[in-house]
């Protein structure tokens, strides 16, 4: 279900009901979640309240245009050079030299 549904099934139910707290008790959610779904553009994020109403859980991560990965990182890491390894600079040489 998505939201803006859940959202009109919440209205009709206040209508029905006349009560958030009760509209709250037929999702097992409170009062006041089903109160600012209803009436501002709240989504809630916590998994257990998005499961109680009936909401996917999980949440769609941006993938990356370059690789396709998703990454945990802001960058993509898939064409770096010096993956894996340690480097620094040592002196005396003129490049880089694995540690």
């Amino acid at each position: 279900m998505e939201i803006s549904m859940l959202r009109d099934k919440i209205t009709r139910l206040k209508a029905k009901h006349k009560s958030w707290r009760k509209v709250g008790e037929v999702f097992g959610v409170s009062g006041a979640v089903v109160f600012r779904i209803a009436k501002s553009d709240y989504e809630p994020q916590d998994k257990i309240i998005r499961a109680a109403l009936g909401l996917p859980v999980m949440r769609l991560a941006p993938v990356c245009d370059k690789c396709g990965d998703i990454h945990v990182t802001k960058r993509c890491t898939a064409n770096s050079v010096r993956t894996g390894a340690k480097w620094a600079r040592v002196m005396g040489h003129s490049g880089w030299e694995r540690v």
